[in-house]
């Protein structure tokens, strides 16, 4: 399977339990990834995470970030090699709510900054197949709140056709999110089925989470005499733009507190999430509900010279958590290669919907995918214009420039050691692979090569 990725006061609420649910079982290959004991669940709770790298999460790393949302993954099918197929809110959004890449559609989200809307995204086509519209010509009612206000009418009405009521958290934490998001499935589950989205902005920038939730922060700078605080969203802007003067012992003590800020927030987020779920197993709303999580895109931390997203499509901006729950699914770990272009149709399986013929991506677990899925990235002041081309191990990047980059992510996870050599066979397969889809983003947006 060939991938394409994109680029260019708060309480502490209890821990989660997750709820009743069928045993753990090792998912099969050659079976749907999501298999239920009983009747398909009817309603769906979908909670998208911005910014938030699959490393950083307690499953994977093994610290004490979101045991909540770990406890939840362990009772629901995981999607281990997921990824993003952008780097920034708008595109990856459009391609988990529609199950098409914005290139299916001939256009590319960029961003226009003005006083009135701040960030909006031009040429947005209307009458996308969004997730939301497909559900509400199925009788559900939809609702979503968001704190991004790029996934948000403010930005695209297209990118959020569908919801019968929108409510926006502009830049708001968790807790507003689901202050706001409780009601509002009250509402929604009122008549037949409903669809309940919330789009939390934690873990963005500004790292501002309650300083309790930064633990360690204390232990890497124990005398305090480190130069910026991190906790302060003016002095850690500051210290990345000194970054390039630092020494390397500098830049990595930066860095580590930068990370300890940044998990401060999932923390943050998780105890907000652990109050949410108990509220909605209290209420009832998961006793016949598919509950999908997943993250928009990540956050570069200075891996690769680069702070947050937007910049690249190393790892930490494009693989990304996600997993699907529900009381009566049967619980697992998906391990082949997912993109978000799979959610919409695979979501629709789940709740035994028809599937729509403009989804692109495909049902996980359903079938051999040998479909490839493309995209670009052109976003002015942030990434150079490139694609990446992700297969098995190894990973191809073309930016416009015409430099090309070839990693092997099993012996380099995080790509720090570019092996491009046109003479290795592998590396000059997948550039046949990519080489005829940046022949074709050209021809379809030419301004791209004659900006350079």
């Amino acid at each position: 399977m060939i991938v394409l990725l994109l680029a260019c006061a708060k309480e502490e609420p209890a821990a989660v339990d997750p709820g009743d649910s069928a045993d753990t079982a090792v998912v099969a290959a050659a079976s749907p990834a999501l298999v239920f004991a009983g009747d398909h669940p009817q309603n769906l709770l979908v909670l998208s995470l911005d910014t938030t790298r699959r490393d950083r999460i307690g499953l994977y790393s093994g610290r004490d970030t979101t045991p909540n949302l770990d406890a939840v993954f362990g009772r629901g099918v995981v999607l281990d090699d997921h990824r993003s197929c952008a780097n920034w809110t708008a595109p990856s959004m459009l391609c988990a709510m529609t199950g098409r890449s914005p290139l299916d559609d001939d256009f590319w989200p960029s961003a226009i900054y003005d006083e009135l809307a701040d960030l909006r995204i031009p040429v947005t086509p209307s009458k996308l197949p969004t997730l939301a519209t497909l559900l509400a010509q199925r009788g559900y009612a939809a609702g979503l709140v968001t704190a991004n206000t790029v996934f948000s009418p403010l930005n695209s009405e297209a990118m959020v056709e569908g919801y019968y009521e929108i409510n926006v958290e502009a830049w708001g934490g968790a807790a507003g999110v689901v202050a706001d998001g409780l009601p509002m499935l009250a509402r929604l589950a009122g008549s037949g089925p409903w669809f309940g989205h919330l789009h939390f902005i934690d873990p963005h920038t500004p790292y501002t989470a309650p300083r309790e939730y930064n633990t360690g922060l204390a232990d890497l700078d124990p005398d305090g005499e480190f130069p910026w605080d991190v906790t302060d969203n003016a002095q850690a802007s500051a210290l990345i733009a000194a970054w390039p003067s630092l020494t390397p012992e500098m830049q990595e003590l930066a860095r580590q507190l930068l990370l300890a800020v940044y998990d401060g927030e999932l923390r943050y987020w998780d105890a907000q999430f652990g109050a949410l779920w108990q509220e909605l197993d209290a209420g009832g709303y998961l006793d016949d509900t598919l509950v999908v999580v997943f993250a928009d895109h990540g956050e570069q931390l200075g891996e690769h010279q680069d702070f947050h997203h937007g910049q690249s499509l190393h790892p930490e901006e494009t693989r990304v958590p996600a997993a699907f729950w529900a009381r009566n699914l049967v619980s697992g770990r998906w391990a082949g290669p997912t993109m978000h272009q799979d959610l919409a149709p695979t979501i629709l399986a789940a709740l035994a919907s028809e599937p729509n013929d403009e989804h692109l991506g495909a049902v996980v677990g359903l079938g051999a995918d040998t479909r490839n899925r493309f995209a670009f990235c052109y976003l002015p002041g942030y990434c150079e214009t490139g694609m990446s081309l992700v297969l098995g191990p190894y990973q191809l990047t073309y930016e416009w420039s015409g430099k090309r980059s070839f990693y092997d992510l099993a012996a380099d996870p995080e790509a720090h050691e570019d092996r491009w050599d046109a003479s290795d066979p592998i590396a000059s397969a997948l550039w046949m692979e990519l080489q005829p889809e940046v022949v074709a983003v050209e021809a379809r947006w030419p301004f791209l090569a004659a900006e350079l």
